[in-house]
C-alpha cells in the first residue's frame, strides 16, 4: 500500500466515525504536525504510530491493509517470505543518513540478536528507531552514518539511550520512476 492510499483510508475511517484528524491524533497520542508532514511528504507513519492510529480507529493491521478477505494478501514476494522463514524481520530505512548504502524507503531485513560484530544494524537511540553502522570502540560503540554530512556518535557501554535491535542481513533498494 502506498502512502496516498494509506492516508485516504485513514481519512475515510475518520469520516465514517464522524471525527476529525486532530481528534484521531490526540486519542492516539501522536503529533498532529508530524502526521501532517507525513501526509505532505507522502510517507506512512512508523509501525508504532500506525498501530496507535489503527487502535483508536478500532481496526487491525490485517483488516486495514488487506481488508476482511485474507486471500487479497500478496504472498508473491518470495524473498520477504524466505526472510521470514529465516527468522528475519522486515523494516524500512528512512532519510538520507545511510546514502550511498541505503536510500529513503529501502527495505531492510534484520535479526533480533543485538550486537554481534561491526556492521549495519537497526537500533533505537533515545527511543527513535534508526538504521546505522555500528563499530565496536574501546568502552562503547561508534554510531556512524554512511552519508558523510552526518556526525559520528560515540556511546559508552551500558548506556540506556542506545538499544541495538539486530544486524541487517539483506536490503532491497526501491526504484521510483
Amino acid at each position: 500500500m502506498d502512502a496516498k492510499t494509506f492516508w485516504d483510508k485513514i481519512k475515510l475511517a475518520i469520516s465514517e466515525q464522524g471525527k476529525t484528524f486532530v481528534w484521531l491524533c490526540d486519542q492516539a497520542g501522536v503529533s498532529v504536525q508530524i502526521m501532517k508532514n507525513r501526509i505532505y511528504k507522502e510517507r506512512i507513519p512508523d509501525v508504532e504510530d500506525t498501530l496507535k492510529l489503527l487502535s483508536v480507529l478500532g481496526t487491525t493491521v490485517e483488516a486495514f491493509f488487506y481488508g476482511d478477505n485474507q486471500d487479497n494478501k500478496d504472498f508473491n514476494n518470495t524473498f520477504a517470505s524466505k526472510a521470514a522463514e529465516d527468522g528475519l524481520f522486515e523494516g524500512k530505512n528512512y532519510g538520507d543518513s545511510m546514502i550511498p548504502t541505503l536510500y529513503d524507503g529501502d527495505t531492510v531485513f534484520y535479526d533480533d540478536y543485538g550486537y554481534q560484530e561491526d556492521g549495519l544494524y537497526v537500533i533505537q537511540l533515545e527511543g527513535k528507531s534508526l538504521v546505522r553502522r555500528i563499530q565496536n570502540d574501546l568502552g562503547g560503540v561508534k554510531i556512524l552514518s554512511d552519508n558523510p554530512s552526518y556526525e559520528t556518535l560515540s556511546v559508552k557501554k551500558g548506556a540506556t539511550e542506545l538499544k541495538i535491535i539486530g544486524k541487517i542481513h539483506h536490503a532491497i533498494h526501491h526504484v521510483y520512476f
